[in-house]
């Protein structure tokens, strides 16, 4: 066996040890509208469970067609994002959308292949844009901000990197907006406050999707260790909720005193194939308000431990772990064997 050999089945085995923690970017979208109304992505369907839990669809999916984050302003309107990919000109295709408590849909921006820069879905009181973008090089990420008259504005990073910043996905990696006007925005490595007049803090923790109280306490979805995290504003973390495999935590929404989550449901070596929305109670009761398979609604008592096959592996990421370490074992054991003990001497 040859040292190239070697490192080959070797990266193989890393390979298979990280191979269930890599996903497609999820939806992490569920928001909370005044009357108590429910409206989650399960990635291409909109849905919505009304004050009586009713679950409905709100917007049929359509395959390909990606809906990640959800946001609702003061009056009750429903905002979104579209992506999905064209293989005949090989280019994403992006749009933002708007429907409003009557139901009426409309495009805030048209499914386009280059669309405006700083463009999105997250507003603050005076109707001015955020969003994070990633210039070319090894620059920082920039926070963006779009003005009413379409000026963009670099709030952190490098603002001479504005101009090398490229029409992308109109989708962030995470944000909220909290009840005093500011803007909690994940940048991949941390999340950032940035207040209305442009002051920028800096928070250790990121989760993937997240929600700000009255406080500034922030209830954060650990979508890789399976945990909901409430951090408060002084530093102190508390979890408040675990997700059993094959189950993660996606995104959170706050109503009154009651915290809404979005799980998805990916299985062992799985691609997504269901999402639910739980409740969980100011008492820190949990209760599940809706659940999807393959698109489907499926009845809404299913435990949290749930009940498949999948449920007898007890730690997805141990399993991998192990079997990657026994790959790696059994391929130092060959190398040793063929170069020391089987390998003819030389005369």
């Amino acid at each position: 066996m040859t040292r190239t050999s070697f490192i080959t089945i070797a990266v193989i085995a890393i390979c298979v040890i990280f191979a269930g923690n890599v996903r497609a970017h999820p939806p992490w979208s569920i928001a909370v509208d005044r009357s108590g109304q429910i409206y989650f992505s399960d990635l291409e369907t909109i849905w919505r469970i009304d004050v009586q839990g009713k679950l409905s669809v709100l917007r049929a999916g359509v395959r390909g067609r990606h809906t990640h984050e959800l946001t609702i302003d003061a009056d009750g309107n429903l905002y979104g994002e579209d992506l999905r990919y064209e293989p005949a000109t090989q280019r994403f295709i992006s749009a933002l959308w708007k429907i409003t408590p009557a139901g009426d849909f409309e495009y805030i921006l048209a499914p386009t292949d280059s669309p405006p820069k700083g463009m999105s879905i997250w507003k603050d009181r005076s109707g001015n844009m955020y969003s994070v973008a990633q210039p070319g090089g090894s620059r920082e990420a920039l926070i963006l901000k779009r003005t009413t008259d379409g000026k963009i504005i670099a709030l952190s990073g490098d603002s001479r990197a504005v101009d090398e910043v490229q029409p992308g996905v109109l989708y962030s990696d995470g944000m909220a907006l909290a009840p005093d006007g500011s803007l909690y925005i994940r940048t991949g490595v941390d999340t950032r406050r940035v207040t209305m007049d442009g002051a920028i803090t800096i928070l250790p923790r990121s989760p993937v999707g997240f929600a700000v109280d009255a406080q500034g306490n922030i209830f954060g979805a650990d979508y890789v260790d399976r945990r909901i995290i409430k951090r408060t504003p002084d530093g102190k973390e508390t979890i408040l909720l675990h997700t059993p495999s094959p189950w993660r935590p996606a995104g959170v929404a706050l109503k009154d005193s009651a915290l809404y989550v979005l799980e998805l449901r990916l299985p062992f070596w799985g691609a997504l194939d269901g999402a639910r929305v739980l409740k969980r109670s100011s008492d820190g009761t949990v209760t599940v308000l809706a659940a999807l398979r393959e698109g489907k609604q499926v009845p809404a008592h299913i435990s949290l431990a749930d009940t498949d096959n999948w449920n007898a592996i007890r730690s997805e990421r141990s399993t991998l772990y192990l079997i990657g370490a026994g790959i790696i074992a059994l391929t130092v054991a060959v190398w040793y064997l063929y170069r020391v003990r089987f390998k003819p001497r030389k005369p």
